[in-house]
């Protein structure tokens, strides 16, 4: 069984290929899907636990368990909010196949959603890309898109914080993006 860390998970994702398994995933039959979820809420504040089952008869199983403890990042640093495990298992003898890191996986997955999204709907040369919201997926999003639209020149980042705003324009930045932070949506 292997056990996929986030490291191996960024490693090895490249966009257009998730972008290409994705316009193929979302083409072919549908998985099987359920939800379980756990909920409790604090002070106004509802941390939540989730599995996600899907199954592909014949393919795999898998099912992908989430927390969500929306505190964590004032209590914690480089704690997120939100992550996951996913666990797959064989199609055919139900045999288990990996432990992968949850937390990447689905920015990875999102952020590639997002960039086909954009490949098969924005217009091809569109030169200014502009984000609302600044949570954990943010910078990911920014790079999917720029691999979904390469004309892209800038980014600007909006969000209801703007010290967090700031913090995401730091990131892209620090990896040669030319990004600069919204003060308004508008």
């Amino acid at each position: 069984m292997l056990v996929i860390s986030a490291e191996h998970v960024y490693r090895i994702c490249e966009w257009q290929d998730l972008m290409s398994a994705l316009a193929a995933g979302h083409a072919g039959p549908k998985p099987l899907v359920d939800r379980a979820a756990i909920v409790h809420e604090s002070d106004g504040v509802t941390d939540s636990y989730i599995n996600i089952p899907a199954w592909i008869p014949g393919k795999a199983f898998a099912s992908k368990i989430t927390t969500i403890l929306p505190r964590n990042p004032d209590r914690f640093d480089n704690i997120p909010a939100i992550q996951a495990l996913v666990a797959l298992f064989d199609g055919d003898t139900g045999a288990p196949r990996a432990v992968i890191d949850g937390t990447s996986l689905t920015y990875m997955k999102t952020a590639a959603d997002s960039g086909l999204g954009s490949q098969l709907l924005s217009n091809p040369n569109a030169k200014v890309l502009t984000l609302v919201g600044t949570g954990g997926l943010a910078p990911f999003a920014v790079r999917a898109h720029l691999a979904a639209r390469p004309s892209i020149e800038k980014v600007h980042v909006w969000g209801r914080r703007p010290q967090q705003a700031a913090k995401v324009v730091s990131e892209l930045r620090g990896r040669q993006i030319n990004a600069a932070a919204a003060e308004d949506m508008e």
